[in-house]
């Protein structure tokens, strides 16, 4: 297997800049933050226990191919993602998605006392926002100047390190974060749990968008053939809601066709 992560390439959709992490093994940013978190906790003696809402789940489930890792991945009920996460080496284990991550957790904790695995909480690894810091390397390397950077929140790791670090490289420069609205299930962004990462972000931020405008771009987006997930829509939704001007970069997390059943 090749893994084929990061050196991602960078398009241009209307006005703005988009960097495609579908590019990535998995087609998803997550491959990033999976990769750091997983080369750190490998142990064949241990099966690995980790919490996802899916994109995640899917990173671990492929790289823990690669490494031969015994993985168990707990995620809310999703016959399309279960599929993409299931191999010789990860046991998936699905529960009510109407519980979100809380439900997850409270499955993830069963193992808490067994000697034979290993947990590891995404939501406070700080191996999670150091997975994102070749992503900044190549940000550099592709813009001299930059007003906007925009990126979905789930955990908050890719947000943490690009607001921590991009504000230092370029001056004046807006990072900002996209949410979905309270009681709103946008896939990839938001969750009914913070862990430790997120409650370090600044909340001054982060921008809520409602889940009608992010399909309303979805659906054009896809008619118009581009590989945008839901995170990415809800991006753009921002721009154009805010009225953003000047070179503005969307990280463009994961791909549309997660996502077909919107359409």
């Amino acid at each position: 297997m090749n893994l084929r992560i990061g050196n991602t390439k960078v398009i241009k959709y209307k006005d703005v800049y988009i960097k495609k992490e579908t590019d990535n093994l998995t087609g998803s940013i997550k491959d990033r933050s999976a990769y750091e978190i997983l080369r750190h906790h490998l142990d064949k003696n241990k099966t690995l226990v980790i919490t996802t809402s899916g994109n995640m789940g899917i990173s671990f489930s492929r790289l823990a191919l690669y490494f031969k890792q015994p993985l168990v991945v707990i995620t809310p009920k999703s016959e399309n993602k279960k599929k993409l996460m299931e191999n010789e080496y990860t046991k998936v284990i699905e529960t009510n998605p109407e519980f979100g991550i809380k439900g997850t957790l409270k499955e993830f904790r069963k193992y808490k006392n067994n000697l034979n695995y290993k947990l590891i909480n995404q939501f406070s690894s700080l191996y999670n926002p150091l997975g994102y810091f070749p992503l900044v390397k190549e940000i550099m390397n592709s813009f001299k100047k930059l007003d906007y950077v925009i990126c979905g929140i789930g955990t908050g790791g890719t947000f943490y390190t690009l607001s921590k670090v991009l504000k230092k490289i370029y001056p004046g420069i807006s990072v900002y974060g996209v949410t979905s609205k309270p009681n709103e299930t946008i896939d990839g962004i938001g969750s009914n749990y913070h862990g430790l990462i997120y409650n370090k972000i600044p909340k001054e931020n982060i921008y809520e968008v409602s889940k009608e405008e992010t399909l309303k771009v979805f659906k054009e987006t896809y008619n118009e053939s581009y590989d945008f997930g839901l995170s990415t829509c809800a991006q753009l939704a921002l721009v154009w809601k805010l009225n953003l001007k000047g070179t503005i970069l969307i990280i463009n997390s994961d791909g549309a066709s997660k996502y077909l059943e919107y359409l």
